[in-house]
């Protein structure tokens, strides 16, 4: 059963056309959180309303390790791969790629030669 929690916004929101079919917003929350691998959210009312959401899990330092070994070694493939390529063949995203190679910059496994269009990867083997 729906039950507005606070008319006020419920009728703003509803005024702004930003509701699509009331009472769906708990298990919508729910069916995404599940469809993106994440812990279900939980929901409490006890006199207030409460909700819980999850945050993904933190990767442990192992499998952080792996995914640089991968990216090192497809580096060495194809040292002109992009970011968009390394995410597919790596399989994380994007944005999981450019945070690993810019620790590995920092930590000096790794360099930036020539532009960011154009330029390529070098990776800095122990000795050189």
């Amino acid at each position: 059963m729906s039950v507005r929690r606070n008319e006020l916004i419920a009728d703003m929101f509803s005024r702004l056309g930003k509701v699509e079919r009331v009472g769906s917003g708990i298990n919508k929350m729910k069916e995404m959180a599940r469809a993106s691998g994440l812990r279900e959210p939980t929901f409490e009312e006890n006199g207030l309303f409460k909700a819980t959401f999850y945050r993904p899990e933190i990767p442990t330092a192992k499998t952080t390790q792996k995914t640089t070994q991968k990216i090192l070694q497809a580096i060495r493939d194809n040292p002109n791969r992009t970011r968009k390529e390394l995410a597919a063949e790596v399989g994380i995203s994007e944005d999981g790629v450019k945070y690993h190679l810019k620790k590995m910059v920092k930590k000096g496994l790794l360099r930036r030669i020539g532009p960011d269009r154009g330029g390529h990867w070098d990776v800095v083997e122990k000795g050189s």
